[in-house]
Formats: C-alpha cells, structure tokens, sequence
C-alpha cells in the first residue's frame, strides 16, 4: 500500500490535487483509512481556512467594488443577461432537485450494500470522507 501515517503530516505543505488522488483515495476503499485521512486532512487545513476564507471574501468583494459592482456575487452574475437571473436559477434548482436526490439515494445505497449499513445509513448525508474530494467538504 502506497499511503501511510506521514502523509498526513505533509497535507499542509503540497495541493492535495497532487497527493491524496493518486495516492490513497483511488488505491484504497478501506472505510477506516479514509476516515484517518479525511479526519487528517480537515484537521490540518481546516482551521487554516477558516481564517483565511472571510479575508479572501473581503478582497473579493473590494475588487468588484472597484471595478463598478455592487459585489463579487455581482461581478459572477453579469454575463447572465436575464433580469430574474437568481429566481430563474431557484426555478431550476427546484427542478433538479428530485433527479439530485434520486442519484443521491442510488449512491448511497451502492455504498451502503460495500460497507455495511453499520458505516453508511441509507437514510442520512453520505459519509463525507467517502465522496473522494477533500476540498469540496470544507
């Protein structure tokens, strides 16, 4: 096996992109191991966010300002030339969302059938660290 305890050590100090990936998460299904390093790596970087994040906002939202836009929320939506853009938008998600569920449940109940019902409840959210992008968990 490729992945081992000092991984986690070094998940601060290279993209992830570049390390979890390739290394452990498409070699291993083995639930505990990627709980430790899910666990690993959000403890690492986590905190780190979490303080960085209200800063990039701000920056953001001045960039836009500065460049005429009420927002970065602003500066996102302005190629889109509808003027019910954010309830076209809400339309849509409401559309979506029973497809979304239903995919949502075939996922879940696949991996319940691979690691038990003990691991994953085929009536709760899908273990976070089994979805496979770290990054998109924060």
């Amino acid at each position: 096996m490729v992945c081992n305890a000092n991984l986690v050590m070094i998940l601060t100090e290279f993209p992830l992109t570049q390390i979890l990936p390739r290394y452990c998460l498409i070699r291993t299904r083995d639930y505990d191991e990627l709980l430790y390093y899910w666990k690993g790596w959000h403890d690492a970087v986590g905190p780190t966010v979490k303080e960085q994040y209200p800063i990039s906002v701000r920056l953001s939202n001045k960039a836009a300002i500065l460049n005429g836009y009420a927002d970065m929320g602003a500066y996102w939506r302005k190629d889109y030339d509808s003027e019910t853009f954010q309830e076209d938008m809400q339309s849509l998600l409401e559309q979506l969302k029973p497809m979304y569920e239903q995919l949502h449940a075939y996922v879940r109940h696949k991996l319940a059938n691979f690691y038990g019902d003990d691991k994953v409840d085929r009536h709760e959210p899908i273990p976070a660290h089994l979805l496979g992008k770290f990054r998109q968990i924060l």
